[in-house]
């Protein structure tokens, strides 16, 4: 039969293990949740996005900030609101985004150059709660099936995901480019 002392001291390393979840991982995952969750290429809530980035090459890009929980602004290439449907689009694509196969060489320049990575076609950059941020390179169409190349700054795979991501970002980076010659053109006319 086990001591007091011994079942203290279980007692106090299964509190400290609760407790260590609990204030260093934010909460326990129901097996709901992670069921969910597999397969997905990143663990993204939407509400934790603060700042999207997304560049098409080095003169074509967007900065959009979040206002509140239902409302953006676009800060360049000018400021102004920023279309709430598009960056909605983008972040839900972002979420539930899901991998259809994992290539596991996107150390190699030669191999990401051949998936359209180096460079990218498409790069989205994410601020997040807590200064955490993400990384994404989107590249060319796979040859068979569909989709587009992927990576994550800091993983080793490059996904196939599904080309809405490349297709909803694009379109957000053309609504807040168009909106940035439709407020030059404004400026113009007010001199």
């Amino acid at each position: 039969m086990p001591s007091a002392r011994v079942t203290t001291l279980l007692a106090a390393l299964v509190l400290v293990g609760f407790g260590y979840v609990f204030l260093f991982e934010g909460r326990l995952e129901s097996t709901e949740e992670h069921r969910a969750s597999e397969g997905r290429v990143l663990r993204l809530l939407p509400d934790e996005v603060r700042r999207i980035k997304v560049k098409r090459d080095a003169w074509t890009s967007a900065l959009i900030e979040r206002v509140d929980a239902h409302q953006f602004r676009l800060v360049e290439p000018v400021e102004g609101p920023a279309d709430a449907a598009a960056v909605n689009r983008l972040l839900s694509q972002l979420e539930f985004m899901r991998s259809r196969g994992d290539l596991t060489d996107a150390a190699d320049e030669a191999r990401r150059y051949s998936y359209g990575l180096s460079p990218a076609r498409l790069e989205i950059d994410l601020e997040l709660d807590q200064g955490r941020e993400i990384h994404l390179a989107v590249g060319a169409s796979p040859p068979v099936g569909g989709g587009v190349y992927l990576s994550v700054a800091g993983q080793d795979a490059v996904h196939v995901v599904s080309q809405h991501v490349f297709t909803d970002a694009n379109e957000l980076l053309d609504h807040s480019i168009a909106a940035g010659q439709q407020g030059t053109a404004d400026k113009e006319q007010v001199r």
